[in-house]
């Protein structure tokens, strides 16, 4: 009874101190674990025990000490093999162990620091030693996780900077290469216009009037997935979803690349009725279309069609963009399918691109926890359908 006593004493000590740290004590001797609770709980120490090397081991896993107080002699498993396994464990390697032994021989300490334990201490115990021990070593265990935790967000930190100096990089070399593109041929024919107005015919004026509405929207493109990009890496874009009219956006992103479609004598029409809706964010759905519809012109002949449907079921409602293009093999449809990899190839009218447009889409879809699928098929034209959640 005398033992059953000592235990409920001991977890109601336990109850009433939350912040101090823990310390496990395993001997096999009760009158042992009395004598170290003794000089340690008046401390403010957190005091659990094991009565065997057995129950230590499964204490630990359960809730880990900040320090252990480990005796060597014990039957059935002894001090040594309890600390081997301690640290052969990656949950339990950084508890400190300190062996409690009888014996001050030479071979027994330099066996246990072998083991890992940090220090030890000999019996009948000194109350004034075993505290400054056990003081010095949480303090030298709160330094070292204090070390690890600065090192681990040191090395996150120093990710998240490869990764925006990689984001910059690819933000200046599109700036400085894919914009310059189409601002030349604005300059460049504009310019020849201005200079040579009365020299060229009608058909010549058109001609280039067409290239440089043609290049401002490029340029125009480009900018706005540039922007919407760089706000998306720096987690500047916030969600608002709510149920809208897909038809509304539709009609307005088909308006926007009617000039575009009509130079290239390629028939876009939206199919979606205006009792059909959907539940997003409008201004990323919005970009999810404006692209998606920009890639299938680009990739489309002359005489092609290019049209934007409804579809749900109980789960999803979504749209799908069709054309008649170019098509994809299984390696371009591999690399498309990657959403943190930039793929660009050039357009059935040499059009460029940057590759940014599908990966805005990539990253706009699973903002809304949906799915993007494509399907194509080499001279027989692609479909991108955007799976949007009802939910």
């Amino acid at each position: 009874m005398k033992n059953i006593r000592y235990i409920c004493a001991l977890n109601t000590s336990i109850n009433n101190i939350d912040m101090s740290d823990q310390i496990l004590i395993v001997d096999d001797l009760q009158d042992n674990l009395q004598i170290i609770s003794n000089i340690l709980h008046p401390k403010g120490y957190r005091i659990s025990v094991a009565s065997s090397g057995k129950k230590a081991l499964k204490r630990v896993l359960i809730q880990a000490p900040d320090l252990i107080l480990l005796d060597i002699f014990m039957p059935e498993m002894d001090g040594f093999e309890v600390c081997k396994r301690l640290k052969e464990n990656p949950e339990t390697t950084n508890i400190p162990v300190i062996f409690l032994t009888a014996l001050s021989e030479t071979e027994n300490i330099l066996k246990g620091f072998e083991y890992g334990a940090v220090d030890y201490i000999t019996k009948p115990f000194n109350s004034l030693e075993l505290i400054s021990r056990i003081k010095t070593h949480l303090e030298i265990k709160r330094s070292r996780d204090t070390i690890a935790e600065q090192s681990t967000k040191l090395l996150k930190q120093n990710e998240e900077l490869i990764e925006l100096n990689k984001t910059k990089n690819k933000f200046f070399s599109i700036i400085a290469h894919d914009l310059k593109s189409p601002f030349n041929n604005i300059i460049g024919f504009s310019s020849l216009l201005l200079r040579n107005k009365n020299n060229y015919s009608e058909s010549k004026r058109n001609q280039f009037t067409k290239l440089i509405a043609n290049s401002a929207q490029n340029a125009f493109t480009l900018l706005e997935n540039l922007l919407e990009w760089s706000r998306a890496q720096t987690g500047h874009i916030e969600f608002f979803p709510s149920s809208f009219n897909i038809a509304t956006i539709s009609n307005e992103i088909v308006d926007l690349y009617a000039n575009e479609a009509q130079r290239k004598h390629i028939t876009l029409q939206s199919e979606i009725n205006k009792e059909q809706t959907i539940f997003g964010d409008s201004n990323m759905i919005r970009s999810i279309l404006r692209n998606l519809i920009s890639n299938a012109l680009k990739f489309t002949n002359s005489s092609g069609t290019v049209s934007i449907q409804y579809f749900e079921n109980e789960e999803y409602a979504g749209f799908s963009v069709q054309d008649s293009g170019i098509g994809m093999n299984s390696q371009e449809i591999e690399k498309i399918q990657q959403s943190n990899q930039i793929y660009s190839t050039q357009g059935t009218d040499s059009e460029k691109g940057t590759g940014l447009g599908l990966m805005l889409c990539h990253e706009f879809v699973a903002q809304h926890q949906g799915t993007l699928e494509l399907k194509s098929k080499e001279s027989e034209g692609s479909t991108f359908s955007v799976y949007l959640p009802k939910k």
